[in-house]
């Protein structure tokens, strides 16, 4: 620059950017401007050079493009997921009425069985998917949490030289969490692992109750009763330099990492009112331990098991846009004992509602699709039928398992939840909930 400012008679030179390279070899990305010093006879008598560190300025331009990425992969991944929990829930409903009907053929029963383990389990793909979307708030439902560790640890271990140790005792407290956000959270940690031990090992994940006393806190937990679980590798460690850093997003030490996985697990607990830690020794291994509150009093007695329905005298109306899962969801419900109508849209949704009303036949439960493209959704539709009957008892379906109105159904008006897609046993417990 000193010589085009000589040869040139320039004023001021502002150049590309360009690598400043250290003695000791190490670069950093500059910008650099240089302007000449002129005596009083406007002769040039020195330089001035000036050099720019840009690189926390090309970091803050590359978080910003990740962002914007990511905010896209956002709305392609959540109506990925939505179509493909809508083309699973028709495979459930067809293979669920199919293994009821073949309950005195016990090799089709299994057969059947089978097949539906192996959607429940593909449902974990859209839970992958919806890693990449901005998330919502859990979805809750108490439940107890060894067989969910165990699936999920199993199904992500598929295909790797890792084996596996369980130390789940039989104790454990319930928790209430949303199953597909915590499954997220094992997954995530199992493939942390996986990728821990690239020859192989053995991964021990163990489980355990305990109390935080208020004299006692444990990292940001409040006082109270607490699910433990541990994920412990023997991978290569953490080296103590990036400790800090490893749950920050985007962070990651791994070509084929996205900086994802840790940050997501982080983000999920703490929407659990639940933490994470991580002990590491370099060469030896590292232990990630996450807890989650026990599920509270009140919950546990709600969720006692109610008493069943005579099914013959419970009619139930069903609104789902999608022909296919309409009438699936029509043979399941029949061919569990009750009296079902089926609807396409909103209007016709609560026209049915209506005149059943003024019949002697009212219906005891509504089980309304949250999206209805072009149309009237559930959201809208549960407002109309509660002008129409104040006590009217609802069930809210989606395939938009992260929706807020999936989380926070009661405010809008809603008895019960089923995220898509549902298995029989889900199906008629909440149709027993909601009725009771």
């Amino acid at each position: 620059p000193i010589n085009r400012i000589l040869k040139g008679n320039i004023d001021a030179l502002h150049e590309a950017e360009c690598q400043l390279i250290a003695r000791d070899g190490t670069e950093r990305p500059i910008s650099g401007s240089s302007a000449p010093m002129r005596g009083e006879n406007g002769n040039i008598r020195g330089m001035v050079l000036v050099f720019r560190d840009i690189s926390e300025h090309q970091r803050l331009e590359a978080e910003l493009l990740r962002s914007q990425k990511l905010g896209s992969l956002a709305v392609l991944a959540g109506g990925l997921a939505h179509d493909f929990n809508n083309f699973l829930m028709s495979i459930m409903l067809n293979v669920s009425t199919a293994k009821l009907k073949s309950a005195d053929h016990l090799e089709i029963h299994d057969l059947l069985k089978g097949a539906e383990g192996s959607i429940q389990r593909a449902k974990t793909i859209t839970q992958q998917l919806l890693t990449f979307t901005r998330g919502g708030d859990p979805v809750r439902k108490m439940m107890s949490i060894p067989c969910l560790v165990k699936e999920g640890v199993k199904f992500s271990l598929h295909g790797s030289r890792v084996t596996i140790d369980f130390h789940l005792p039989d104790d454990l407290w319930p928790v209430e969490i949303d199953p597909g956000q915590i499954t997220q959270v094992i997954h995530n940690l199992t493939i942390n692992a996986v990728q821990a031990m690239p020859r192989g090992g053995r991964l021990t994940v163990t489980a355990q109750n305990i109390t935080v006393e208020g004299n006692e806190p444990r990292q940001k937990l409040k006082p109270g009763n607490y699910v433990e679980l541990s994920f412990q590798d023997e991978g290569d460690g953490i080296p103590p330099s990036i400790m800090d850093s490893i749950f920050d997003p985007y962070f990651t030490t791994r070509q084929e990492g996205s900086g994802l996985g840790l940050f997501s697990c982080y983000s999920i607990l703490n929407k659990h009112a639940g933490w994470i830690t991580v002990a590491s020794q370099v060469d030896v291994g590292s232990t990630f331990t996450f807890y989650l509150p026990m599920a509270e009093q009140e919950t546990l007695m709600a969720n006692t098991k109610p008493k069943s329905i005579d099914h013959g005298n419970a009619r139930v109306l069903v609104m789902d846009d999608d022909e296919t899962i309409r009438l699936g969801l029509v043979a399941l419900l029949n061919e569990l004992g009750y009296k079902v109508t089926a609807t396409s849209d909103g209007e016709e949704a609560i026209g049915t509602y209506q005149a059943g009303l003024t019949s002697d036949q009212p219906f005891d439960v509504v089980i309304l699709d949250l999206t209805i493209p072009a149309g009237m959704g559930g959201a809208e539709v549960i407002q109309h039928l509660r002008k129409l009957d104040p006590e009217v008892k609802a069930i809210v379906s989606s395939g938009y398992a992260d929706d807020p109105i999936m989380a926070n159904y009661k405010k809008h008006g809603f008895r019960g939840i089923l995220p898509k897609p549902f298995r029989p046993d889900d199906l008629s417990s909440v149709i027993e909930e909601v009725f009771h």
